[in-house]
């Protein structure tokens, strides 16, 4: 860097740096949107009572066709234990609506990578982008 210019070298290792930086804040992110989303559907599960449906199913085998078919208006199909939730069910839309946050926070930090390394490589002074990248490393 010579008097506050950066040349190619410098945007590339500074665009290496936000990058990594980002793309494992970002990997952070998504691996506690999957923890959330787990959770989110247990909560769901246990908010339109799946839970106990599926014990009155092993207790009254009799009810196993009534009660699956209930299970399955909630959003939960026969085969749902593992936290699947039907397509266009009510229990779908919650599940959703709670995760939409981590999406919307991963979709931001996303654009805001984006930005800066782009703010990078059109940069003439370091001065320029020297706040967005200790912004971006300060958010580690």
């Amino acid at each position: 860097m010579q008097n506050g210019k950066l040349n190619n070298s410098q945007r590339s290792a500074l665009v290496k740096l936000v990058q990594n930086n980002c793309e494992r804040r970002i990997a952070v992110q998504k691996a506690l949107l999957h923890d959330d989303l787990t959770q989110i559907t247990q909560e769901v599960r246990e908010e339109l009572d799946v839970t106990g449906i599926d014990e009155q199913i092993a207790c009254h085998e009799s009810m196993i066709k009534e009660l699956e078919a209930e299970k399955e208006k909630l959003g939960f199909g026969k085969y749902s234990s593992n936290g699947d939730t039907l397509t266009g069910s009510e229990a779908r839309r919650l599940v959703d609506k709670r995760a939409a946050r981590r999406r919307q926070e991963i979709a931001d930090m996303e654009a805001e990578m984006d930005r800066t390394m782009s703010a990078i490589w059109t940069a003439t002074e370091l001065s320029e982008v020297k706040p967005m990248v200790d912004e971006i490393l300060a958010g580690v």
